[in-house]
């Protein structure tokens, strides 16, 4: 959690600009966070998959459980969430 912001900031700021949502790093720990969310895969199974250690994958979920105090991100997950079950029940997305 950020220093200095109690919850209720976090619930009403904007994602910090230090949050690079398009860097590689960032989408490789929202992957790894849908792997284990979305998909229930154990972490030892993503950490083979990702071809990292398991403690990459606890810290990955983590920073995006963390940054899912921001309302804005937080509805990025969701979305996110939501498309991965979709493909995963095998519905045809389109848009």
């Amino acid at each position: 959690m950020d220093k200095g912001m109690d919850n209720a900031d976090r619930q009403s700021s904007d994602i910090p600009t230090h949050v690079k949502l398009d860097s590689k790093c960032h989408i490789r720990q929202v992957a790894i966070y849908i792997s284990y969310v979305g998909a229930g895969l154990k972490m030892s199974q993503i950490a083979s998959a990702f071809s990292v250690d398991r403690s990459t994958v606890s810290h990955a979920c983590a920073k995006v459980e963390d940054r899912r105090d921001y309302k804005r991100y937080d509805r990025l997950i969701s979305y996110a969430e939501k498309l991965f079950s979709l493909k995963l029940a095998g519905t045809e997305i389109s848009g």
